[in-house]
């Protein structure tokens, strides 16, 4: 991985950090990007672009939703039950969901 691509790694680190709040800082020197949430570690990736079917499904999540609701991408694997399923969402609907829980 070159120096430039870790600069951009770290810099997305610190702002979702950042943008989490509730005590959520970088990791230095663990196996995961942040720490400190009271509910969440987070991994996180930044790429130019990202799987085109997942984008794809995103959009499509996003145009079916209504107004008053949230978009949520659910996908799993053939032959894996449904809890092990996994769910997009909107990074600032899920601190939004996060802060009014708390």
């Amino acid at each position: 991985m070159g120096k430039l691509s870790r600069n951009r790694g770290r810099a997305f680190e610190y702002a979702v950090a950042k943008f989490m709040g509730k005590g959520t800082r970088r990791s230095i020197f663990r196996p995961h990007d942040t720490e400190g949430h009271p509910l969440f570690v987070f991994e996180c990736k930044k790429r130019k672009e990202h799987a085109k079917t997942l984008m794809k499904w995103w959009k499509q999540a996003v145009k079916a939703t209504q107004e008053d609701k949230l978009p949520a991408l659910v996908m799993a694997e053939y032959q894996q039950p449904v809890k092990n399923a996994l769910c997009v969402i909107r990074l600032e609907d899920l601190r939004d969901l996060i802060d009014k829980a708390l």
